[in-house]
């Protein structure tokens, strides 16, 4: 199939070229959101906290805090059960930074003595 001529732009914009109808026609692109959803029984839905500072990097690295996970099961198509009964949270010490920074305290709003009693 032959491209269709392209017109030039009149004035300041000369040197573009006019969009054609193939330009300007709407894509197809296949998203992670157009895919059927699979049929899960639960997930595990997890969010650590680690150590930060935003004053300078954590050496040698940031490490876990906190390590919660929640199971979300699943009675409906894509409808959450009402209680979430099966959860856990920890805390964990630190290796390298065992003194928690005030952003951190602040900012993941864990207290110094939750990670001084961690295993």
């Amino acid at each position: 199939q032959q491209q269709p001529a392209r017109t030039k732009m009149a004035g300041a914009w000369s040197f573009l070229n006019c969009p054609t109808k193939r330009d300007i026609a709407p894509k197809r692109r296949r998203l992670a959101l157009d895919k059927p959803i699979p049929d899960f029984a639960a997930l595990v839905v997890m969010d650590f906290e680690w150590t930060a500072d935003n004053r300078q990097k954590m050496v040698p690295c940031a490490e876990i805090i906190q390590f919660p996970a929640v199971i979300v099961r699943f009675d409906g198509i894509h409808a959450p059960s009402g209680l979430l009964k099966d959860t856990f949270d920890s805390f964990v010490k630190p290796k390298f930074n065992p003194i928690l920074t005030e952003f951190s305290k602040q900012l993941c709003a864990i207290p110094q003595e939750d990670v001084d009693k961690a295993p």
